[in-house]
């Protein structure tokens, strides 16, 4: 594979684009939020934990994107290469006025790509998590969160995203990390979401991926980033301030996901050598 070659991944995905946003060209950005939807999704994101943010994307470009991530798996590749190309990168830029609205204007990427990819009939999201320690300041702030973009319907049938809510959460904002206990089953959210749709959540809650029944009538696919308020109290160093980084940078972000996450989800051995290899040829971003 000529993985450093950008030309070699256009080829791939002739409609895709590779460092054309990093040269300058992005799209236009996205309209403001009003005060009163700002005020409304910072109390969410406060006294729930989440905050259902709608459409970011519409439903054909979901489906455009949803065509990249399942010819990467059906090449045997890790789903992760999707951001290679610029408009998977693109999407935290659209998401711009609701990560302002949580973070500030000057919050920044966290070098964590995720794809979720949970087969019907019995496959499982990721087991319950916070994905940050420490993410609630006392000053009321909020100090990271997750965007999680759906790319497929996300059902309790397949498998959606659920939550537990914070009132019934007694380690939500301990800035323990590893604090998990069974939970009342009632104080439990399913969160589910079509095609397009963005989940936001705080980093200290509680959530995991369901686990997909025989009446599934297809995989829950989804893509996830992780934004911070700077500075970053964190030991992952967030991403430069630009639409996209460049390609070797984008090839190590990718194998140090590829590798960081292997314990959270089935990861194959072929999966697991290219992104050895690629971090070892790309060994910083």
């Amino acid at each position: 594979m000529q993985a450093g070659d950008a030309a070699f991944w256009r080829a791939r995905e002739p409609g895709f684009q590779v460092e054309g946003l990093s040269a300058g060209r992005s799209e236009p950005a996205p309209p403001a939020l009003s005060a009163a939807r700002r005020t409304r999704l910072l109390g969410d994101l406060l006294s729930d934990g989440y905050h259902v943010a709608g459409r970011l994307i519409a439903g054909a470009q979901a489906a455009r994107l949803l065509g990249l991530v399942r010819r990467l798996r059906q090449g045997g590749l890790p789903l992760e290469l999707c951001w290679v190309y610029d408009e998977v990168w693109q999407l935290g830029a659209l998401a711009r006025p609701l990560l302002a609205a949580a973070l500030g204007d000057d919050f920044q990427q966290l070098p964590a790509l995720t794809v979720f990819w949970v087969e019907p009939g019995g496959g499982a999201g990721w087991r319950p998590h916070r994905d940050r320690a420490g993410s609630l300041g006392r000053d009321g702030r909020l100090g990271s969160v997750t965007l999680w973009l759906a790319l497929t319907p996300a059902t309790p049938d397949n498998g959606c995203i659920y939550v537990l809510a914070p009132d019934g959460d007694r380690f939500h904002g301990s800035g323990d990390a590893g604090a998990v206990e069974p939970p009342e089953l009632q104080h439990v959210r399913a969160l589910p979401a079509r095609p397009g749709e963005a989940l936001l959540w705080n980093h200290e809650l509680l959530h995991w991926g369901g686990r997909s029944s025989p009446r599934a009538r297809g995989p829950r696919v989804s893509l996830g980033f992780e934004f911070v308020r700077p500075p970053s109290p964190y030991q992952a160093r967030p991403l430069p301030a630009l639409p996209a980084p460049p390609l070797p940078a984008r090839l190590a972000l990718i194998a140090d996901s590829v590798l960081g996450y292997q314990y959270m989800r089935p990861t194959s051995d072929a999966a697991l050598a290219l992104a050895t290899a690629l971090a070892a040829r790309y060994p910083t971003w």
